[in-house]
């Protein structure tokens, strides 16, 4: 039998698809994650569409207030802060 919202042990996402569904409803960009958790823009899109059909929404967006509504992800936790040079590569690294 399926889990349902409400019962006890139900996780419809795992740690990796409720972070990068966070990161999206906190405005982060699919390259931005795409840095953070090694891996192509792509991979994230396709990542947050298994996290839509998980939890039974059409959009980023509904998957978003759907996880925030299950209490599954905090938009209020920050998120990370990566360095301007792993964000835009074609901007020049200023060592210290």
């Amino acid at each position: 039998m399926k889990k349902q919202p409400g019962d006890e042990e139900y996780e419809p996402l795992t740690e990796r698809l409720a972070g990068m569904l966070r990161a999206r409803g906190q405005g982060r960009s699919y390259k931005y994650i795409g840095l953070v958790y090694g891996v192509q823009p792509a991979t994230i899109q396709a990542y947050l569409r298994e996290a839509r059909k998980l939890l039974g929404v059409t959009t980023t967006e509904d998957a978003i207030a759907e996880a925030v509504r299950l209490g599954i992800i905090n938009l209020a936790v920050p998120g990370w802060t990566l360095p301007h040079w792993m964000v835009d590569p074609d901007k020049e690294r200023e060592d210290p």
